[in-house]
């Protein structure tokens, strides 16, 4: 264990409380329509499923405390392709970071105006940067990962005194230029 990172143990309630979160995300369909479709091919490994002491046991051995802010069970920030909940792919992240990830993607954050420019949309995490007039689809493309970059080694670099080392490495080796690099466009 890290020795800047306050580990803590959840009561058994809370616990509960993570395993149907997460549950409830990968087989709740009511709850996939309404407020994450995207979860909707996503599982529960049979470790966990199959055994919640076994999910209990590893947050005991996780669960840390980061001042002002909750801790989410993340399942892809090591591998953002990543659909399965298990020990080998989830780490726990404080909640800005967590947001932060699930848009490192591109998606819908570069959107083409009237006037043949395009304008960004970045999430940080907890706000919202907007740039309006880039010309080029690869210009936008590059200007939204370079930006991305920047604010996640600050994040970094802020969170490291809270965070274990492990999140704190997949932080700075995170390349968010290959997770776009299939975006860019013949001009």
């Amino acid at each position: 264990m890290n020795e800047h990172v306050n580990y803590k143990k959840l009561s058994r309630a809370e616990k509960l409380t993570k395993w149907f979160n997460m549950y409830r995300r990968c087989y709740d369909s009511k709850w996939q329509d309404q407020y994450g479709k995207h979860y909707k091919k996503h599982t529960i490994s049979d470790e966990w499923l199959n055994d919640r002491e076994k999910f209990h046991a590893w947050l005991d051995e996780k669960t840390y405390d980061v001042p002002g802010e909750k801790v989410d069970l993340d399942h892809n920030i090591k591998n953002p392709q990543n659909t399965v909940y298990s020990s080998e792919q989830c780490i726990l992240a404080p909640h800005r970071i967590n947001v932060f990830y699930e848009n490192l993607n591109l998606g819908k954050q570069i959107t083409k105006k009237k006037d043949d420019t395009y304008t960004i949309t970045v999430h940080t995490g907890y706000d919202v940067i907007k740039l309006d007039g880039i010309k080029g689809w690869n210009r936008a493309v590059n200007l939204f990962c370079l930006i991305k970059m920047t604010l996640l080694d600050k994040l970094a670099e802020q969170y490291k005194p809270y965070i274990p080392n492990e999140l704190y490495e997949i932080m700075k080796n995170t390349n968010i230029f290959r997770i776009n690099r299939n975006k860019h466009r013949d001009e």
